[in-house]
């Protein structure tokens, strides 16, 4: 069986450390084939339909420089995924970009856009190594093949993951079955099944020995075993790193927590610094309020003495004013106080004279008229005695009526009011 199989030209390539081994794990066990695939196909056109994060598809490109092949490689995919791989995030993309820019940048490019959109770019019969590995459902996988079939050459080898998933609406098997009866195959069952087609006519010598190995149970069986026990180092390496990045992932969680408790106590201790500063400020605020009423006060205070000393002032002035004022009071009713006096003294002095005078002029008068009613009583009685008889006394009988009229009126005439008796004090 040893001798069949070194047809194949297995050498050290399935013992190659691969450059990139990341999650997803399913394509991991079949990367010591992908190494071996390239050494015997020299592809010099390599595409790849759906990469993902790349385990395949920068296998084949290890191969590729490795072996220092002139070829060209492209991996075709949107790197925003599907209901079978999962819908993800641009880091994808920007790691796989990242990790193709650092190890195979001068033969290997990245197309971003679907596959059916790409099909454009790639001429007829130029693509000598085709891996699809894209949407799985039936239908999407016939369109894969039945699109990019014309792009194949001579020498193409088209190489189909997932033959051997029957779930989750996985029909990819239905379309190698088919294909598989039509073409050349291979089928491995590990790591979810990887069929090898060979759709062109030129296939290399130990790819053909491959496809007869096919028919050959105990030859299939015992490649299958030295593909698939090298592919398990990856995977049991793959399944170590994948408890590394859950662990890793736990500590990340784990020292996040911590970060989240940290950041917490931060935010606490800022919370309190930000209060500390606050009532700082606050208390800031209350001694400039405190300052303020302070002035305030001392100016409300400045105001009351300006007020008190202008009213004490007012006060003395209105008192020394009420004291001059009484002192003038008291000094014109002392002055009135003497005139009264005086005007009394004087009213008494004047009263006095003046009744004497009018008593002196009263006896003259009455002198004088008793004189004057004397002389004139003689002289009527002259008169009457010389004229009662004669004629003119008839003519002046007038007259002497008019002087019995006069008499009467001197007599009966009515003395002065006397003034009013001294004192009586008719100013008060």
């Amino acid at each position: 069986m040893e001798e069949r199989l070194k047809a194949l030209d297995i050498g050290e390539e399935v013992f190659w450390e691969p450059l990139r081994l990341v999650p997803p794990d399913p394509w991991v066990g079949h990367l010591p084939f992908a190494y071996w695939l390239i050494k015997v196909s020299k592809p010099a056109m390599l595409l790849e339909l759906g990469t993902h994060t790349g385990n395949s598809y920068f296998a084949f490109c290890q191969a590729l420089a490795s072996l220092n092949t002139a070829a060209r490689a492209y991996a075709v995919d949107t790197w925003q995924g599907d209901e079978h791989a999962g819908y993800y995030s641009d880091d994808v993309f920007a790691d796989v970009t990242a990790f193709n820019r650092a190890h195979f940048l001068p033969f290997s490019t990245l197309v971003r856009t679907t596959f059916d959109d790409a099909r454009g770019y790639f001429p007829d019969s130029s693509i000598d190594l085709l891996h699809i590995d894209g949407m799985h459902t039936y239908e999407a996988v016939k369109h894969d093949f039945e699109t990019w079939r014309s792009a194949l050459s001579p020498r193409a080898v088209v190489v189909f993951h997932d033959v051997n998933v029957r779930e989750r609406g996985f029909g990819v098997w239905r379309l190698w079955r088919e294909l598989s009866e039509d073409h050349p195959a291979f089928e491995f069952a590990h790591s979810n099944g990887l069929g090898v087609l060979g759709v062109g006519q030129d296939q290399p010598e130990p790819l053909r020995r491959l496809f007869e190995f096919a028919r050959d149970p105990e030859a299939a069986a015992a490649i299958r075993l030295r593909f698939s026990t090298r592919g398990e180092v990856f995977q049991r390496r793959m399944l170590q790193l994948a408890r590394q990045q859950q662990e890793l992932a736990r500590q990340q969680q784990e020292m996040e927590r911590w970060r989240a408790a940290d950041r917490e106590a931060l935010h606490w201790r800022d919370n309190v610094i930000w209060s500390k500063d606050q009532l700082i400020l606050a208390k800031d605020d209350i001694i400039r309020l405190r300052d303020a009423w302070i002035r305030g006060r001392d100016d409300t205070i400045r105001q009351r003495d300006e007020i008190i000393r202008q009213r004490e002032e007012a006060v003395q002035t209105q008192s020394r004013l009420l004291d001059e004022r009484d002192a003038e009071l008291q000094r014109q009713y002392q002055a009135f106080e003497d005139l009264k006096n005086e005007f009394t003294a004087y009213r008494q002095n004047y009263w006095q004279t003046y009744q004497q005078q009018l008593d002196h002029l009263t006896r003259e008068h009455q002198d004088q008229l008793g004189r004057l009613t004397r002389e004139h009583d003689e002289a009527l009685r002259r008169l009457e005695s010389l004229y009662v008889n004669s004629s003119s006394w008839r003519v002046t009988a007038p007259l002497r009526r008019s002087t019995r009229l006069i008499r009467r009126l001197g007599a009966d005439a009515p003395v002065a009011a006397a003034p009013e008796q001294p004192g009586t004090d008719t100013a008060s």
